[in-house]
């Protein structure tokens, strides 16, 4: 039997809800929601880049939009290997090194060449971020907080692309650079402070550090005793080589949680979230016959989804993740099949000047609703349904699914604006949105306030 009362020898028995320990887990979320948020702003930087006095020709300002996001597939299938080679908190030091190398050199940019390797540092540490992130922060935290620190990660993104793009209207992009090489340096500071995550250490045989690491994170109480009792007993423990790894890959216990991550993500980015925001401009030009009108609706949007995330740490603290998805899921659904109704009824009966105020209106519903739960949730399943042993393979292979499918859908948007009407367009994403989440129904478990062991357990037999 392991020993496990070394390291709690002399600690006060503290309860597991103490806030001294919550602070130190909400600490690392923190590091990745600015790390989220430095993300954010490089995928919108590139409409602030448009104003610059460093001239472009058509070309080239194509590839500084569209170089993070070709760098970001490869970098998510080699953050697995990162992860397991270097561990979870070396692995995020890393990524903020990158970051903070990125964008200084986009401060210091004087030529095209400069700003277009600055931009293809920033989809690598995008790409080695989202999957260590996800790890670690699933790792670490209390089953009871574990999904509103997940959740920090798609908050950060949509807090950044926001910020970005207020700012960058207001003040010069180099300034906005330099305080964005702000966030790196703080989380480095905070990251000093933080412990590994004790998984890693088991996976690695380093017991009495991963002791010392559960012991700084989750206090000395009876149950956390008994937690990290039943973790040790774990395969994370058994399995650590590369062989043994690939081979449990090829096991349902793995298969299962990879099919319905790749739905959930699937799910998420057919609901047409991306190209709500494509289509946004044109309707609220209709209604307010303003020029400026593409800004202002991306701002406000962009607004509303930062709320709606925020909204939904409330939401999965309160009920599980299934509950919150399945609902948004459903709603959202609902939402784009009207969207949808009037968008062709708009166009079949011009003079009616109802029928766009309508549509603006269920924009709205729509991005709140797909921030409420279609969002995020997949990103908070993402970080808990994977086996501890395999956590970190799943969530880079995951990662890929996600990035890849955003990209395709991206490139496609505007051919398919072009080739259909736009109402059709919506129908399907309300027919996808609507399908996936009637499977995610039926095969999504319920991963509410369950330990590490008990997650391990729900993919075992």
């Amino acid at each position: 039997m392991h020993d496990i009362e070394e390291p709690f020898i002399g600690c006060k028995e503290i309860p597991r809800a103490s806030y001294h320990y919550k602070f130190r887990q909400y600490l690392l979320a923190i590091v990745c929601m600015l790390q989220s948020l430095c993300a954010g702003s490089a995928f919108s930087f590139s409409s602030v880049l448009a104003t610059s006095e460093i001239s472009f020709n058509t070309t080239q300002y194509s590839w500084i939009a569209s170089i993070p996001t070709l760098s970001i597939l490869p970098m998510v299938l080699t953050a697995g290997w990162i992860l397991n080679w270097i561990g979870r908190r070396f692995a995020l030091a890393l990524t903020i090194i990158i970051t903070l190398i990125s964008w200084t050199m986009l401060f210091f940019s004087q030529t095209y060449e400069l700003m277009f390797v600055s931009r293809l540092l920033s989809g690598i540490y995008t790409g080695l971020a989202y999957p260590i992130m996800l790890v670690y922060l699933a790792e670490i935290t209390d089953p009871k907080i574990r999904p509103q620190c997940l959740t920090s990660v798609p908050f950060g993104c949509n807090l950044g692309i926001m910020l970005t793009q207020l700012l960058g209207s207001f003040v010069h992009w180099r300034t906005l650079a330099m305080l964005v090489c702000v966030l790196p340096v703080i989380n480095m500071a905070i990251l000093l402070y933080i412990k590994d995550s004790y998984v890693w250490l088991l996976n690695k045989n380093r017991v009495d550090e991963a002791k010392k690491a559960f012991t700084w994170f989750r206090g000395t109480g009876h149950t956390q005793k008994s937690e990290f009792l039943s973790i040790l007993d774990m395969e994370i423990c058994k399995i650590s080589s590369v062989k043994q790894k690939i081979k449990q890959c090829f096991k349902m216990s793995f298969i299962k949680p990879f099919l319905l991550t790749s739905l959930l993500f699937l799910t998420s980015e057919l609901s047409g979230d991306g190209a709500v925001i494509f289509y946004t401009s044109n309707i609220i030009k209709t209604i307010t016959k303003n020029a400026d009108a593409q800004f202002y609706s991306n701002l406000v949007l962009n607004a509303l989804r930062v709320i709606a995330t925020f909204l939904s740490t409330i939401l999965f603290n309160r009920f599980s993740t299934r509950s919150v998805l399945i609902f948004s899921g459903y709603s959202l659904a609902l939402s784009l099949g009207n969207f949808s109704l009037f968008m062709y009824l708009s166009r079949v009966y011009p003079e009616n000047t109802h029928y766009p105020v309508v549509c603006l209106v269920l924009i709205i519903a729509n991005v709140m609703f797909f921030g409420l739960g279609v969002g995020p949730g997949p990103t908070v399943i993402c970080g808990e349904i994977y086996p501890s042993v395999l956590r970190e393979i799943g969530g880079a292979l995951s990662s890929f699914v996600l990035f890849g499918t955003l990209f395709v859908i991206v490139k496609a948007m505007p051919y398919l604006f072009e080739l259909v009407h736009h109402e059709c367009i919506f129908l399907a994403f309300a027919f996808c949105t609507f399908t996936g989440i009637s499977i995610i129904y039926y095969v999504l478990p319920n991963t509410k306030n369950k330990t590490l062991t008990q997650l391990d357990l729900v993919y075992a037999s």
